[in-house]
C-alpha cells in the first residue's frame, strides 16, 4: 500500500470507550477500523505491527500535535 497510514485515535466517552486504530488510504478514505483496546499501549503495539507489515506511516491522533512514527 503506497501513501496510506495507520491512525490511532481515542473513542468518544461512554459510547465508544478505549483506543482504536484505523487504516486510511492515500486519498483519505477509511479502509478499516480496529476493535476497542482498553490501553493505549496495546493499541499502539497492534497498530505498529499493522503499519510495519503494510510499510505505511503510523500517526497518533490522540495527542495534540499529532505524533508521527517512522515506518
Amino acid at each position: 500500500m503506497s501513501g496510506g497510514r495507520v491512525e490511532i485515535f481515542k473513542g468518544k466517552g461512554r459510547i465508544l470507550p478505549g483506543y482504536f486504530y484505523r487504516l486510511v488510504s492515500s486519498n483519505g478514505q477509511t479502509l478499516s477500523v480496529s476493535e476497542s483496546f482498553t490501553t493505549k499501549w496495546s493499541c499502539k503495539r497492534s497498530a505498529r505491527k499493522v503499519a510495519e507489515s503494510l510499510r505505511v506511516e503510523l500517526v497518533d491522533t490522540s495527542v495534540k500535535p499529532y505524533r508521527r512514527y517512522p515506518a
